[in-house]
């Protein structure tokens, strides 16, 4: 416990000295995690079309399935990754990235919390594990607590996610991305949330198979295509 205390101070040190002496620089690397720059952003266009037809089907009732890898998934959220890299200091402290993986058929969410000052450092990873279902029309969300800080959490269960802290990666998949960090977190996630609620009214199941990630829409009057 000690270990863990001394490293979030040590975090919190670094980025309250940025704030203070590099508030205002802009740097599109810092703070960008090594995972994150590997992430091949150039695919964005066909992926987020992929997404498109799926909402476009899915609004005419039609039965269709978007599959998505984890490399899919930190693509969509390069729009994410591209705002922040282009922050000042001031409005990247405190704050982490988020880089997803698919493991044993488990969404792992890892939230990367970088040093702004002391770069040397490694950046703290927390990770979680998350997983969905569809319940009258919307999105349950569950998670279990891998790590937190650089510290191993052992014999974590899922537990049900109240919705201010729900991860909101369908509706964000699902809506226009448009990011703006000058606005609340809570407004951001109002706008993402009523773009994506028509689509997932039309959702019958939310899976992972094959360490893929799979949306289902259902046909009209909830029947399937034969």
């Amino acid at each position: 416990m000690q270990r863990l205390n001394f490293t979030i101070l040590r975090w919190m040190f670094d980025n309250l000295i940025a704030l203070i002496f590099i508030r205002n620089k802009v740097d599109l690397d810092l703070g960008i995690p090594l995972q994150i720059k590997q992430i091949d952003f150039e695919k964005y266009p066909e992926v987020r079309g992929r997404v498109i037809a799926f909402n476009m089907a899915a609004k005419f009732d039609r039965s269709v399935e978007l599959v998505l890898s984890a490399e899919d998934i930190n693509i969509l959220y390069s729009q994410v990754h591209l705002e922040y890299s282009k922050r000042p200091v001031k409005y990247k402290s405190f704050e982490g990235v988020n880089y997803f993986d698919i493991q044993n058929n488990e969404i792992i969410v890892s939230e990367i919390s970088p040093f702004f000052y002391f770069t040397s450092n490694k950046p703290l990873l927390s990770q979680r594990a998350i997983k969905f279902h569809i319940e009258n029309g919307k999105i349950v969300e569950y998670r279990r607590f891998i790590s937190t800080y650089n510290q191993e959490i052992e014999n974590s269960e899922y537990q049900l996610v109240e919705k201010p802290f729900s991860s909101s990666l369908i509706h964000f998949i699902l809506g226009s991305q448009t990011i703006d960090y000058r606005k609340s977190l809570q407004s951001m996630r109002s706008k993402v949330g009523k773009e994506a609620s028509p689509i997932i009214k039309k959702l019958k199941s939310i899976r992972v198979r094959d360490n893929q990630l799979i949306l289902e829409s259902w046909k009209k009057n909830g029947t399937e295509i034969n």
